[in-house]
């Protein structure tokens, strides 16, 4: 990479392309900045790192962190903290002692005051600006942000429901029966509710923001709709006029119809003109009124017999129902979407009385507020208002920002650059993979320009100031994945970028990179046209899994990539039936698990108790829980009984309930919540929730739900179905269990071994999908299709599916580039799709790929395997689709724990015990001896335990610690807050001080040290004295002050 002057180009902007080590500039950067400058204290105060998600920007503090902690307490083993030890002491011209040094203090610093510690989203860095500037914005000092903006939709469209025929509402409920009519007439679901709070979603959209606020300012009366009709009307009968005119000039001439060219194709051409009060029919090839055999006629003169001056009116008359047709097209398409545009304009003006109201803002208007403060304001006076001058900006994956984030961002920006401070800005282009939620690849694209498509004067301005102060560079070196795998990747994006249009080409120009890692790699793509059946597809998926684990790779290092979540969990299913443990995205959702299924099941009986089918699907449910279930224990309960002369089959539920849940009255008991309701549940059901990790978070959820709104049953099942695909458990990673996710989901990560079963991606619109257009000046929602023939709607469609080309193009990058040793994927393709232009790359590398489409590159050569590691993990498990409920539930699975961690959780908990009974080195012999007679520990433990509390106490000695102590205070429990309790291991109080010290038995984490600190602030409160914090490991004998 090359190197710039950072006087002269303070903003750094880098291209990094995937496994290219972004992360590791970034944190580079960040300490650089942090550990060279002379108040490297309290430097971290200035310092600002943006990213695009919460869990991005929690690993950069994480990485941050565990760095400083690495560079200040030093590990040679640690190889990635001692190369970043080599470039810091390059770039800052410290020596390595004196780096050590003011990475301590600085560490110390950060978790001593950990608010002003800057790495966060956009998002949150906008509201503390919109906090800063709320008088400005004329919101009250008490505003809210409402982050779940769907539950704000939701309650306006509940509002809007209850208008439905009342008086004075009679607008509104036209519009409303309209629109439910239209989603019935295409198909959609006969949810109207959910149908129009999808579709007041587009409300919160930025790309929409505009169109928006035109929709607003629109007039949609009764009065403008019968325009409308008006309009058209007299654009036909315009039309039919002039049309009217050329048949009668026709007719009038004295011709033989039957000799004359063209015979009935003339006459039927010239016959269809003479129509009344309706739009005549156009030909089918889209040419235009008349048939393109007749309109050659007519340019032809030589074979019709006709005057010259009416073959030119034909073609003058076609030309303009050409024009006219488009207009004609766009009035009927508008009003058929009137009062869905109405609908949607009443639902925005009711929102925003909502907003007002409440004194709620919504996260998607943040950008548009800021706007207004920061596009036309000066730095400083923004920094006077925040209270603090943010000195060096730091943007990770700048490709995913919005357009108003950015614009937003530039003057504070541009300040800092006025002031030769560092900046730094990483994005790829190719990973450009969230256009649904604005993303703008473009502005990455023309970094260290500004991104003007408007070519607006001010905007101009500032791109000529920003792109003289800064310079882009390319990470060209890729540390992830073994060569086969990076060299493939370089040729086969290569020959894919030329099918881009060309204004999108420039996305792959920074595509080249060098591999860096050693280990040989392997690819294996079959590449064939001719569809698959999903078994044929699961049988090749399996081939390539038992391949990998029969070359020495564990289960857990094998990744399933997916387009869609609907593939991930059909092959999610059929990998659990072949008794595969796989964990996937599905898997970890808590409404999956079969006891909350038949929990649910349970509250919908006592929500409607007459409801016979959710009383045999409870039923069904309770009896697939056992393992043992059989379909005749089921049946058992049917009856036939005789009823209007007929013999009917009935569930026998008063037998079911008696002989499992002791009879009605204890399973209809009656509760005072619906938590209460769901433990009464559970006693029947003798289930344990703490033992149980999905019922446990299902409790923590109905917990929730309760603190917020009402309790009432029917209110939490709508709640729970409207979340259930957001609620799961967060588990650790396993490398006992096979992984599938989504390729959105992959982003940022790396696996061994990468399975990607369908490239064929879909490269369309989806003919169902709607849009919101800008046509002439109206403002439409509909799906572009071709045969409405309106220019503007086609020019929309052929630009919308150039940018999934490009949004599907780099969702195959991002699946490409994730595998670091091999590469499995299955294109079976049709024509003219995705992966047809896979396929012809393929044969054009020449790579020898054979007659039956298998391209195999590198050696499928067998690694050394791993430790084996375990870990408790839930995988999904399908109840056998029997009777006629095809639900999907998942069992837990638990793997033997490692002895390993078992011992060294059980030490833990032992030298906790010794030590709380331990005021000085003195009394350690006693309490243990006390401990074993008491059985309170382990006999195995003894000799350790000793060890480490006689060395513990001798680095307090060597330390100073111990002296003056007045009072020695074992795991007391201190009130945090209403619900917050801490209990630190020992705190020793002196006249002039406080001590507090946590013991922990595992390896160095930075979460010890926030934990610890957390306490310390805490005791200074308590006690009105300073307060030092002190952390011991007792397995690496490491006494640390913070």
């Amino acid at each position: 990479m090359q190197t710039i002057d950072r006087n002269i180009h303070p903003l750094s902007v880098l291209s990094a392309s995937a496994g290219s080590g972004k992360t590791h500039q970034l944190v580079l950067e960040y300490l650089s900045i942090l550990l060279k400058d002379a108040q490297f204290k309290r430097k971290y105060k200035s310092l600002v790192a943006m990213t695009f998600t919460n869990k991005a920007a929690s690993e950069m503090k994480e990485r941050i962190l565990s760095t400083l902690f690495g560079l200040a307490y030093e590990d040679p083993t640690n190889t990635k903290v001692e190369t970043m030890r080599k470039e810091l002491v390059e770039q800052t011209e410290l020596s390595s002692a004196e780096l050590a040094r003011r990475s301590k203090l600085a560490l110390e610093g950060i978790l001593h005051a950990y608010e002003d510690f800057h790495v966060s989203t956009i998002d949150k860095f906008n509201l503390r600006l919109i906090r800063s500037f709320s008088r400005d914005l004329d919101l009250p000092a008490d505003f809210e942000v409402i982050l779940n903006e769907k539950q704000v939709t939701e309650d306006v469209v509940d509002v809007l429901m209850n208008q439905l025929g009342a008086p004075g509402a009679e607008d509104v409920s036209e519009w409303m029966y309209t629109y439910a009519k239209a989603n019935l007439a295409e198909g959609n679901s006969w949810n109207f509710r959910k149908q129009l709070i999808e579709f007041s979603g587009i409300l919160s959209q930025e790309k929409n923001a505009e169109k928006i606020q035109q929709l607003l300012q629109l007039e949609l009366t009764n009065g403008n709709y019968k325009r409308l009709f008006e309009d058209r009307n007299k654009l036909v009968s315009d039309f039919l006029v002039d049309a009217k005119r050329v048949h009668d000039d026709f007719f009038a001439l004295d011709l033989n119809h039957n000799t004359i060219a063209g015979k009935s194709t003339t006459v039927n051409n010239f016959t269809k003109l003479n129509v009344e009060n309706e739009w005549p029919k156009g030909a089918s090839n889209d040419v235009g009124l008349f048939s393109e055999s007749f309109l050659k006629l007519m340019e032809d003169g030589s074979k019709l017999s006709i005057p010259s001056s009416l073959k030119q009116e034909v073609i003058q008359l076609n030309e303009r129902y050409l024009r006219d047709l488009a207009s004609y097209n766009l009035i009927e398409l508008y009003r058929k979407n009137f009062f869905n545009m109405a609908l949607l304009q009443h639902v925005g003006k009711q929102l925003k009385d909502l907003m007002n109201e409440e004194q709620l803002i919504r996260i998607s208007e943040f950008n548009k507020l800021i706007s207004k403060l920061v596009r036309d304001e000066e730095a400083p006076y923004i920094y006077e208002r925040l209270g603090v001058r943010f000195e060096h900006f730091l943007l990770d994956e700048f490709q995913d920002t919005s357009r108003l984030q950015w614009l937003n961002l530039i003057p504070l920006i541009l300040e800092s650059l006025g002031h030769n401070r560092w900046n730094l800005i990483v994005g790829d282009a190719k990973q450009s993979i969230y256009r649904f939620n604005n993303g703008l690849a473009e502005q990455f694209v023309s970094l260290p320009a500004i991104y003007n498509p408007e070519n607006d004067v001010q905007i101009a301005y500032k791109s000529a100031r920003l792109a003289s102060r800064g310079m882009k560079r390319v990470l060209e070196s890729n540390y992830r994945s073994a060569k086969e795998i990076v060299e493939f990747n370089n040729e086969l994006f290569k020959g894919l970028a030329k099918i881009l249009p060309a204004s999108m080409a420039h996305f792959y120009q920074d595509l080249e990179q060098k591999a860096q890692r050693t280990k040989n790699g392997y690819i294996h793509i079959e590449s064939i046209k001719q569809k698959l059946t999903f078994d044929e597809r699961l049988e090749k998926v399996i081939g390539f899994i038992e391949e990998s684990l029969g070359a020495g790779f564990e289960p857990g290092d094998i990744c399933i990539l997916t387009e869609t979540n609907k593939l991930g969990n059909e092959l999610a299913i059929g990998l659990t039936e072949r008794k595969y443990q796989v964990v996937s995205q599905d898997s970890l959702l808590v409404s999956k698990d079969a006891q909350v299924q038949l929990i649910l099941s349970y509250l919908r009986r006592r929500a409607s108790p007459r409801k016979t089918t959710e009383t045999k699907r409870f039923a069904e449910l309770y009896f697939r829980m056992n393992e043992s279930f059989s379909t005749a224990d089921y049946l058992s309960y049917f009856e036939v009984i005789q009823k209007d002369g007929k013999s009917i089959r009935v569930f026998n539920d008063t037998r079911f309930l008696s002989e499992h849940f002791g009879g009605t009255t204890s399973f209809f008991t009656t509760y005072e919540s619906v938590y209460d309701l769901v433990q009464k549940f559970m006693r029947l059901m003798n289930w344990q929730e703490t033992k149980e990790p999905y019922l446990h978070h299902f409790m923590d959820v109905i917990y929730g739900f309760q603190l917020a709104r009402q309790t009432d049953i029917h209110h939490f099942l709508e709640f729970f179905d409207a979340q259930k695909d957001k609620i799961a458990l967060q588990m650790p990673d396993t490398q006992s269990a096979l992984k599938i996710m989504t390729i959105h989901k992959s982003k940022g990560l790396e696996f061994p071994v990468v399975i990607i079963p369908n490239m064929d991606f879909t490269i369309t619109m989806n003919p169902q999908g709607k849009y919101l257009m800008e046509v002439r000046d109206k403002i439409l929602y509909a799906f572009p299709a071709k045969s409405q023939q309106i220019p503007e709607l086609d020019a929309f469609a052929k630009e919308e599916n150039n940018l999934i080309l490009l949004d599907k193009m780099n969702l195959f990058y991002v699946g490409m580039t994730r595998p670091e040793l091999r590469l499995y994927a299955i294109n079976d393709f049709d024509k003219d799709k995705f992966g047809a232009m896979i396929h012809e790359q393929l044969e054009g590398m020449n790579l020898g790929m054979n007659e039956e489409g298998l391209l195999q590159i590198g050696q499928s050569e067998t690694i050394v395997k791993n430790e084996e590691s375990t870990t408790n993990l839930y995988v999904p498990s399908d109840f056998s689709q029997r009777l006629w409920y095809p639900d999907i539930v998942f069992r837990k699975v638990f793997q033997e724990e490692s002895e390993v961690q078992l011992d060294e959780q059980r030490f833990g908990n032992d030298f906790h015990l010794l030590m709380s009974l331990c005021e000085s080195k003195l009394d350690t012999e006693l309490a243990l001896s006390n401990l074993l007679r008491e059985g309170q520990i382990e006999q195995k433990n003894e000799a350790k335990l000793r060890e480490s509390a006689l060395a513990f106490w001798q680095k307090m000695e060597a330390g100073d610690y111990l002296n003056n102590v007045e009072k020695s205070l074992n795991e007391q429990v201190v009130l945090a807050g209403e619900n917050d309790v801490k209990k630190p291991d020992k705190v020793l109080v002196k006249a002039n001080e406080v001590l507090v010290i946590d013991f922990k038995t595992g390896k160095i984490n930075q979460n010890h040290m926030e934990q610890v600190v957390a306490y310390g602030k805490l005791l200074e409160v308590i006690f009105k004295k300073p307060v030092r914090c002190l952390l011991y490991y007792s397995a690496l004998n490491q006494l640390t002050e913070l």
